[in-house]
């Protein structure tokens, strides 16, 4: 008997493409469920003849907030009506968060999907028109708010060193200075930096490990800068007179700003040694950053000469402490 071999397993440009109805579907949830939101708002403004933030009566408050979408939360008398009213809408309402946690599961398989999704005319509008009420259409917003397939260029002025990364599914910036410690930290002789690498428990809580599991403690290896910070002579400011220009951790990496059309982060010592729980900010996306290239000395004068519109003075690199 000859038996027919099992077909392989589809490739991630398959399942991309096999998710476009489901992204189109999700679209059209996200905006009917923002036009159920509107209507409830506007038929409590009608009830109670007031802006809806400014109750005084704590009754009037717990019904407020009861009309304000919420996942799976009872209907409160507002939205009953409402959804009497219009009920695609409300009827959309109760299926997104099935939809959302079905696109989240395809959206996690790669950066395929993602950039598949971001084509979906409306998606990622529609996801960020009620992300502020509805912590689902929230997860879908942040999720296509990633930067996916993107280089991001590195330099750290004081060690004339300079680096290009790939990055995937990175969220935060938490998540890039623990990656990107990784990846540029090494010998010096290969234009790395000295240094001890992050603890790798910290390395895999921010690539794949799964959700759920102890948190270990990240270290902060570099103060990371956005590049409006650069001084004339091609230096950082020192200590926290450049503060207002440093890259949180919080800050998704979607905030880093572009020069010449590639995101920018400028190293530096940094000025505390912070420390903060490893745990990636969207645990359904595994996180990479692959060095793909290393500058040269040269290059990155000559980057930060360009950037200034002047020459630097020639002077050795400042020697770094191996932290």
């Amino acid at each position: 008997m000859i038996r027919t071999p099992p077909a392989p397993p589809p490739t991630a440009p398959d399942v991309a493409f096999a998710a476009l109805p489901l992204f189109g579907r999700l679209r059209d949830a996200l905006r009917a469920a923002a036009r159920f939101r509107d209507r409830c708002r506007a038929a409590a403004r009608r009830r109670w003849g007031v802006p809806e933030l400014f109750f005084f009566d704590p009754d009037l408050e717990l019904e407020w907030r009861a009309v304000r979408p919420a996942g799976d939360r009872v209907p409160g008398a507002v939205i009953a009506a409402c959804a009497r009213r219009d009920p695609a809408a409300a009827r959309a309402c109760v299926e997104l968060a099935e939809l959302v946690d079905d696109a989240l599961t395809v959206l996690a398989a790669g950066a395929e999907a993602r950039h598949a999704a971001r084509a979906v005319p409306g998606l990622a509008e529609a996801a960020a028109e009620l992300a502020a009420d509805h912590p689902k259409a929230r997860q879908i917003a942040d999720t296509l708010a990633v930067p996916d397939d993107e280089v991001v260029r590195v330099i750290h002025p004081a060690a004339r060193a300079g680096f290009r990364v790939l990055v995937r599914g990175v969220a935060d910036v938490y998540q890039f200075h623990a990656l990107l410690a990784d990846a540029v930290t090494g010998d010096p002789a290969r234009g790395l930096l000295p240094g001890a690498r992050p603890d790798p428990r910290v390395v895999a809580a921010y690539r794949d490990r799964p959700a759920g599991d102890p948190e270990p403690v990240a270290v902060a290896r570099f103060q990371l800068v956005r590049p409006q910070a650069l001084l004339p002579d091609g230096t950082l400011p020192a200590g926290f007179a450049g503060s207002d220009d440093w890259l949180w951790g919080p800050e998704p990496l979607a905030a880093v700003p572009r020069v010449d059309g590639e995101r920018t982060v400028l190293l530096a010592e940094p000025v505390v040694r912070a420390s903060w729980d490893a745990a990636r900010k969207l645990p359904w996306l595994n996180g990479e950053l692959e060095l793909i290239d290393v500058m040269t000395p040269w290059e990155v004068v000559g980057w930060l000469e360009a950037r200034n519109g002047r020459p630097l003075a020639a002077r050795p690199a400042t020697a770094l402490r191996a932290a």
